[in-house]
This record gives C-alpha cells, structure tokens and sequence, in this order.
C-alpha cells in the first residue's frame, strides 16, 4: 500500500475467478437413472398375477433394498450441506414410491387371503344340505 500526495491510501488488489461446473451427465447417469429404473422394477411387480405373491413381494423388495444401498452409497459421496439437494428429494420420493408398491402388494395379498377364507366350497354346502334334509 502506498500513500498518493492527497494522503489517500492507493490499494492493488487481485481478482481471481473460479469457473465451478456440474458434471450433469454424471448425476443423471449414477444418481437419477438407476433408481429411476429401479422404481419402474418394482412398478412392474403390480403386472405380476395376483396369485404370485412371492414373485410380486420379492421383485418389490429387492428393488426397495437395492434404492436403499444406492441412497447410502450416494449419500456418502455427495457433498453434504445444511439443505436438501433436489437429488436427496428425489431419493426420498423414490424410497416412499418403492415402500408404498410393498405395502400395496402385501395389501392385495391379505385381501386374497381373506377372500379365500370366506368363500364356502361348494361341497361344504351340499353336505350340509344333505344332513339337514
């Protein structure tokens, strides 16, 4: 710093610029594609018959768990801020999706049981029309 003859401090200073850039293709291709596929996975489990609640069950399930691993996995390389980031929205969402597609099959299922229950064979009913004739 040096003074000008009018006693005002003459200053230099150094303006540095940063050019940070968002690898876009990255975050689509390792964050939002891989669980976006993984949701349809477990959407396609609902087209599964009725009758096969494993292959229903399972195919929901191992999507929920493999969403899980990629969240936890994503969540310790993304950088981690005060706020939510739209791609931690997304996992959330997504989560929620695949958790509900469970509890809508195991749903279905429990009301194929208790249909299944109540219905009376045929062949119940005849022997006991047979008895009390």
């Amino acid at each position: 710093l040096g003074k000008t003859h009018a006693g005002i401090v003459k200053s230099s200073y150094l303006v540095i610029t940063i050019h940070l850039k968002n690898n876009l293709v990255y975050q689509l291709i390792s964050g939002f594609l891989p669980s976006l596929l993984l949701s349809v996975l477990s959407c396609v489990s609902l087209f599964f018959p009725v009758t096969d609640f494993n292959e229903r069950i399972m195919g929901s399930l191992t999507s929920l768990l493999v969403l899980a691993t990629i969240v936890a996995t994503a969540s310790s390389v993304n950088v981690q801020t005060q706020y939510l980031k739209f791609i931690d929205i997304w996992y959330i969402l997504m989560t929620v999706y695949c958790f509900l597609i469970v509890v809508v099959n195991a749903f279905i299922n429990s009301l194929i049981l208790v249909q299944r229950d109540s219905v009376i064979p045929i062949e119940t009913i005849k022997a006991a029309m047979k008895k009390a004739e």
